[in-house]
């Protein structure tokens, strides 16, 4: 699978907080991550790169791992990426409560994607037209959708969307959701932060996806629609596929 990548500013905020890329260990195998970062003007530029540079680093370092291996192994590491992020805060009051959310795609030797997620950065699937995403938002919200206290009307106008119910570096407790999906080589897989899916509708994502642009303009073209939407946050994005032009139409 190849990837396609790009982060952004956005036009409203001063500096980007969001830390992305792909990273190959021993043999090959691939991990794309994106970790938007909380907690201030410094916290979360801080917090997001060092989620991913303690997990592509070590992953790097890893080799042959299946699904199964691979979620036993990114579990540990993120509990490990949260102790120290909470250190360092605890140790830096201009580092005070700094946080990052976090996804992972992970391409496993046994033909299978795992999807890793804290937070609302998400993870699509988008195969045969079809755009799907397989992440789980870990935010207030959606909670309180889930649970039935909040019908889709009422979580379209929520006040608190933004509420993350989950992270790295804020709370000892570390609750990530892993998703499993097949790997049949007519996909492509989509992780972004908030900055894109907030400004951006999943039509118009699946409709960019299926036209038989080169892949990194339709990256390109996802950051423009959401700065021209607003740009009021941090977009990243990572497109990885094994789609060739004739196979999106």
């Amino acid at each position: 699978m190849e990837f396609f990548q790009k982060t952004d500013i956005g036009l409203k905020r001063e500096n980007n907080e969001d830390a992305i890329g792909v990273f190959y260990n021993q043999t090959e195998e691939a991990l794309a991550v994106i970790a938007d970062g909380m907690g201030g003007h410094l916290g979360g530029d801080v917090a997001s790169k060092i989620a991913l540079t303690k997990i592509g680093t070590h992953f790097k370092k890893t080799s042959d791992l299946k699904a199964d291996e691979f979620i036993n192994w990114i579990d540990e590491e993120l509990i490990r990426v949260n102790d120290f992020i909470m250190e360092k805060s605890q140790n830096d009051p201009k580092l005070y409560r700094m946080g990052t959310t976090f996804v992972g795609a992970f391409l496993s030797s046994d033909q299978k994607i795992v999807y890793a997620n804290l937070g609302d950065t998400r993870g699509y699937l988008f195969k045969d037209g079809n755009l799907k995403q397989i992440t789980i938002d870990q935010t207030l919200v959606n909670e309180l959708l889930n649970n039935g206290e909040l019908s889709p009307q009422e979580a379209a106008n929520f006040p608190n969307k933004n509420i993350i119910t989950s992270t790295l570096g804020v709370d000892k407790k570390v609750d990530p959701i892993y998703r499993t999906v097949n790997l049949t080589g007519k996909e492509m897989i989509l992780l972004n932060s908030d900055g894109l899916s907030d400004m951006v509708s999943d039509e118009f994502i699946a409709n960019k996806l299926a036209s038989s642009e080169n892949p990194q303009n339709k990256v390109d073209e996802l950051v423009q629609e959401a700065k021209k939407n607003g740009g009021i946050d941090n977009i990243s994005l990572i497109l990885g596929t094994n789609l060739k032009r004739s196979d999106q139409a």
